[in-house]
């Protein structure tokens, strides 16, 4: 299995099962992968497939209200959450 995906020993592979409880495996190129990220992307996906319509850019007025609101904070999206999450 790890040779057929290139994946080194102490690599990581992933396992996932659709709706149809088929399984297919992976080589975890993300060491972040999440299963509930990458469905809830599906969903998205699908979402827009059915109603297009429903996307739409936000307006002038809503971008400049956040980032007035976010002006001066400065965001790292790789720093690591410190303490319990709940989601």
């Amino acid at each position: 299995m790890r040779q057929a995906l290139g994946v080194d020993y102490g690599g990581r592979i992933v396992f996932r099962v659709d709706e149809q409880r088929c399984v297919t495996v992976h080589r975890a190129d993300n060491e972040h992968d999440d299963p509930a990220i990458d469905r809830f992307r599906v969903f998205l996906a699908e979402d827009i497939a059915r109603r297009p319509e429903g996307v739409r850019a936000i307006s002038p007025e809503l971008a400049k209200r956040i980032a007035a609101l976010t002006k001066g904070i400065a965001v790292d999206l790789d720093e690591a959450i410190d303490g319990d999450i709940e989601l």
